[in-house]
């Protein structure tokens, strides 16, 4: 980490629905829209000004910073910024939502000309950035990058960096993320980097099973997390893996959508489980 360089168990259920104010669980920006580009902002350290990130259209779009002059000679960067950005997706309380991390796609085009990159978040609650460890891209091709929470090391400036282990208090308000990027004295007017597909990953919340008979119908209910899907699976002959098969439509709302149950006459012997993976939900078209 180089100085100079510095610039909450409640569950939460709830409707998935995108707002301009939203924070969602497993939100996912994957920049297909230019005006979601556009709400995220650049901002370069040499002119100290923030601007709209350029965004790259085609199949798999992105968007990316090109290296001045003044980055290059000055070994000065730059940050991607999602202040404000993306419908507010991504801002709020992490820790009642349970969040797990961030990830996202990086490119970069020459990585032996990268000093540091690296991730950060300002905590509202501690009236602080956070930053993540270097990160080290191993090629120019597309790579995925995940930094925990709670399993990686963090950092704060104070005089000097200090290292910290995240609590659920640090990510209960948080209103901005950045990426920071920094070249070598090697590196070359124009090499770019770029990002994709941003989200804050969500922990996997293992549903509790509420089972229950009522004469001779069997019935099984659990509460459902947004950011999650839930797949029912059963078993006639054992418990092996192989031995269950997905059971579709099984599984019907319950509660007033924050519930999901299923029944059946009880015949013989079944055996029931619950596989739950994480639900990317895409962040909409942001309106300009």
């Amino acid at each position: 980490m180089n100085s100079a360089r510095n610039l909450a168990l409640l569950l939460l259920f709830y409707t998935l629905t995108l707002s301009t104010h939203a924070q969602v669980r497993a939100a996912l920006e994957t920049f297909t829209y230019e005006t979601n580009a556009n709400s995220w902002s650049v901002y370069d350290f040499t002119s100290s000004l923030p601007y709209p990130a350029e965004w790259i259209a085609g199949e798999d779009p992105v968007i990316r910073y090109h290296f001045t002059d003044n980055d290059v000679t000055g070994n000065d960067g730059f940050l991607f910024s999602s202040y404000g950005g993306s419908n507010n997706s991504f801002d709020g309380n992490h820790a009642l939502i349970r969040s797990g991390g961030i990830g996202f796609d990086l490119e970069v085009e020459n990585p032996a000309n990268i000093s540091f990159i690296d991730v950060a978040f300002w905590s509202v609650t501690d009236n602080r950035w956070f930053y993540s460890s270097d990160i080290q891209p191993s090629d120019s091709s597309k790579n995925w990058q995940s930094i925990d929470f709670f399993n990686n090391k963090w950092y704060y400036y104070d005089s000097g960096w200090v290292t910290v282990e995240l609590t659920k208090t640090n990510i209960s308000n948080i209103d901005r993320f950045i990426i920071r990027s920094f070249p070598a004295s090697a590196a070359a007017v124009g090499e770019f980097v770029a990002i994709d597909n941003f989200t804050i990953y969500p922990e996997i919340i293992v549903p509790k099973l509420k089972v229950s008979r009522t004469g001779n119908i069997f019935s099984m209910n659990f509460l459902k997390w947004a950011g999650q899907s839930y797949t029912a699976k059963k078993s006639t002959t054992g418990l092996d893996s192989g031995d269950f098969v997905d059971m579709p439509g099984a599984l019907t709302t319950a509660g007033g959508n924050l519930a999901l149950s299923l029944s059946e006459p009880i015949s013989g012997t079944a055996f029931w489980k619950v596989d739950t993976q994480i639900q990317y939900v895409e962040v909409p078209e942001v309106t300009p």
